[in-house]
């Protein structure tokens, strides 16, 4: 596995599914800044971010039409708890 250095501002999103990937394809997802006051250490904001929004303690539409998007299924069908550990994502 990637070793993660001091050099990144914040650790990555890797999807607890991501080792066989989203419809077997490895995705990583790039995002460009956050937005907000840190839920918890700055580090971990982004992996506390998707955290927050996968329990439903603040749901997040970035991440919602991420998932639409790539998958192409509506908010009725899309389980947005199986496409997040499936992919990994960045912030910076």
């Amino acid at each position: 596995m990637f070793n993660f250095s001091d050099n990144f501002n914040f650790m990555p999103w890797i999807g607890s599914g991501y080792s066989s990937g989203y419809k077997g394809i490895k995705l990583l997802i790039v995002g460009d800044s956050h937005y907000g006051n840190s839920p918890g250490e700055v580090r971990n904001f982004t992996r506390d971010v998707l955290r927050r929004h996968l329990s439903g303690e603040k749901r997040v539409s970035f991440f919602t039409l991420i998932a639409r998007a790539i998958s192409g299924e509506a908010n009725y069908e899309l389980d947005q708890e199986d496409f997040w550990q499936s992919v990994s994502f960045y912030n910076y």
